[in-house]
C-alpha cells in the first residue's frame, strides 16, 4: 500500500475518506471524512459527516466509502479514485459488489452498498484504492473532527485550518 498521498491521472480527482467510530462521554456515533483533491495536488472539497448511531468499524468503513462517493457526485466529479487505509478485503468487496449485482438490503452494511452502488453508477468511472494510514491523515482529521459537527459541514475551495499543513506537506 502506499504510505504517502499522490495525486491521480490528470482529470480524475482523488476522493479521501476515513471513518473514526466514537463510543465516549464527548460523542458516540460514527465521523467521516472526505477529502478531495485534483491532480495537482489541490484541495478542492472536503465533507465532515458524524452519524449519531453506534455501528462496528467495518459498517462504518462501508458508510465512509458512500458519503465519499455520494459528495463526489454532489460535487459533479464524474472521474475518481476512492481511497482509504480499510482493509484490502473490504477494497475488494466494495470493488466487486459495486461492479457486479446489487446486495440485497438484508442488512446494514448491503443497505449502505446498494445505496452507494445506485450513486456510483452516475459516475463515468470510479476506482477503489487501499493505502495506508499515513497516506491517508487529511481524510483521518476531518473524520475525528466529524464528532464536533451536528450533522454535516462542507469546505469548497479552501479547507479547514486544521488541514493546512497536512495539504501542504
Amino acid at each position: 500500500y502506499p504510505e504517502r498521498w499522490t495525486p491521480p491521472l490528470q482529470s480524475i480527482y482523488k476522493v479521501n475518506f476515513a471513518g473514526s467510530v466514537f463510543w465516549d462521554a464527548d460523542a458516540c456515533g460514527v465521523g467521516v471524512g472526505v477529502v478531495i483533491r485534483d491532480w495537482k495536488g489541490e484541495f478542492v472539497a472536503a465533507l465532515a459527516k458524524f452519524l449519531p448511531e453506534l455501528i462496528d468499524p467495518s459498517t462504518a468503513c462501508f458508510f465512509a466509502v458512500k458519503c465519499a462517493i455520494e459528495f463526489a457526485d454532489e460535487c459533479c466529479f464524474s472521474h475518481i479514485v476512492v481511497e482509504g487505509e480499510a482493509p484490502s478485503t473490504i477494497i475488494h468487496e466494495l470493488q466487486s459488489i459495486l461492479e457486479g449485482p446489487s446486495p440485497e438490503p438484508s442488512t446494514a452494511r448491503s443497505l449502505i452498498l446498494r445505496e452507494a452502488k445506485g450513486r456510483m453508477m452516475q459516475l463515468s468511472s470510479c476506482v477503489f484504492s487501499a493505502v495506508k494510514t499515513s497516506a491517508n491523515v487529511a481524510a483521518h482529521k476531518v473524520a475525528e473532527y466529524a464528532r464536533n459537527v451536528v450533522d454535516e459541514q462542507v469546505w469548497l475551495m479552501e479547507g479547514p485550518d486544521f488541514l493546512i499543513d497536512i495539504l501542504l506537506a
